[in-house]
């Protein structure tokens, strides 16, 4: 939550996923501070009726990642089938801990690595294979993936 509220007075539109039905895709709602919600299917708060955005970089909460960027997620497919229905290329952040990564997530055809990975240890970037960065380094790496 600092996070978001950090983001947010900087003046940085930000969205909260929702589930709309079983097997679709995900559809992310404005958020704001103190924004209205409500509980979905999952019984996660939901900005209440807000509008519908769409996104350029998500952050993705991992069960696990392995070297090459991939992700174990939580099973239902909402952040896979989402990033595949996205007409733009999102910026991918994985949020993981150290511990939870593992030799390989064995990833199918349609799986999308991250890319990038933070944990308690590091910020990774993913060329080819995780790279740690440094903070000035992430910056730069960031902002060059962006344009």
């Amino acid at each position: 939550m600092p996070v978001m509220e950090h983001l947010n007075a900087c003046s940085t539109n930000l969205a909260l996923p929702e589930v709309i039905e079983p097997g679709q895709p995900l559809i992310y709602r404005k958020w704001w501070p103190d924004v209205p919600v409500k509980k979905d299917r999952y019984g996660l708060s939901v900005p209440r009726d807000t509008e519908k955005v769409l996104i350029n970089a998500v952050v993705i909460p991992m069960v696990g990642f392995d070297d090459q960027g991939y992700r174990l997620g939580y099973g239902s497919g909402y952040f896979d089938r989402t990033l595949a229905a996205m007409s733009t290329q999102t910026l991918t952040i994985g949020i993981a801990f150290e511990q939870q990564r593992i030799a390989t997530t064995y990833p199918h055809s349609y799986d999308i690595p991250m890319d990038f990975i933070v944990t308690e240890k590091s910020i990774y970037f993913l060329s080819q294979r995780l790279h740690p960065l440094s903070i000035d380094e992430c910056a730069h790496v960031s902002a060059r993936s962006q344009s």
